[in-house]
């Protein structure tokens, strides 16, 4: 087979070499985009990308275990350094580089493809995993394979963490079941929850609590299932609220944008967040995986179910 530079190609030539079987390809670069402007290109056209096409480039970026060419040299530079026997001891890398080339060990590289189970529902803990494998092995891999890894985790953040649904929350769920889809958030980073009753008007809906060693968090959400933008008087009202229940940090919701007054006037203090649409869609990608959407009934009974079991205790 012949070798094809792969810098050269346009996208769409190197992605129909990318998803041939790596046994009828031609000597192509296929475990990384092969330049930046290639990357951002794809980036750019994420949305009509599918899952499957996505999944295939992630097959060939993650290392799938075994050796890569560097390790054979590697390999005759340690074993020629007086600490040899303390590298041996100190570093997994280095034990499996012996082990391997002895035959008792099949990989040099332990794989990482595994990862890719954990798409569409868990991107937030796949990215964690390949930033955790770059950075035990960042002095010692390929520099092809950190690009690679690089991309992996650039594909998978466009295609499962900043897709933003265009379809707005105010016309799929009552403000109501909003303020539980938002409490399911503040319930999946460890706090305790309270969602007020619907009479109530103590100018928050959700009160989430967490005890940290120097303080004890008390934070008062404000949920705004609209199309309208929010104004400054909103924020305000907020801010307001928190010394009355002496909480430490308000944070305003909503499924719109806020005006540009709102804005400043959250940047001007410490004490108040703003979450607009595009910021939430973010929040629940993290949190639920980005098909939350069609999930967002079984999301909003279990947070339900949560909250009044733990308010029984």
């Amino acid at each position: 087979m012949g070798f094809v530079e792969s810098r050269i190609l346009s996208l769409d030539e190197w992605l129909t070499y990318a998803e041939m079987p790596e046994e009828k390809r031609p000597l192509v670069e296929c475990y990384r985009f092969p330049t930046d402007q290639h990357l951002r290109e794809y980036i750019d056209t994420i949305k009509v990308r599918t899952e499957r096409q996505i999944k295939l480039l992630l097959r060939n970026f993650l290392p799938m275990g075994g050796s890569f060419g560097i390790d054979r040299d590697r390999l005759k530079e340690y074993s020629a350094r007086e600490d040899f026997s303390e590298l041996y001891d100190k570093y997994e890398y280095v034990r499996r580089l012996i082990q391997g080339t002895a035959g008792k060990r099949r990989h040099v590289w332990e794989g990482l493809s595994w990862v890719i189970d954990l798409l569409p529902r868990f991107p937030a803990e796949a990215i964690s995993a390949i930033e955790a494998y770059n950075l035990s092995h960042f002095f010692i891999l390929p520099d092809g394979r950190i690009h690679s890894l690089s991309d992996s985790v650039v594909l998978i953040r466009a295609k499962y963490l900043d897709i933003i649904t265009e379809q707005n929350l105010a016309d799929t769920i009552s403000p109501r079941d909003f303020e539980f889809l938002v409490a399911s958030l503040y319930l999946a980073e460890g706090y305790q929850v309270e969602v007020t009753q619907q009479t109530r008007d103590g100018g928050y809906d959700i009160l989430a609590i967490k005890n940290l060693p120097t303080l004890t968090e008390r934070i008062l959400i404000e949920c705004k299932c609209t199309r309208l933008p929010l104004r400054v008087t909103v924020a305000r009202a907020l801010m307001g609220t928190l010394d009355t229940y002496r909480a430490t940090k308000g944070v305003l919701i909503s499924t719109s944008i806020f005006t540009p007054p709102a804005t400043a006037f959250a940047k001007g203090t410490a004490r108040l967040e703003l979450l607009n649409h595009d910021e939430l869609c973010r929040k629940l990608n993290a949190v639920h995986g980005s098909q939350w959407l069609s999930d967002i009934s079984r999301i909003i009974v279990s947070t339900k179910a949560r909250i009044e079991k733990a308010r029984e205790r």
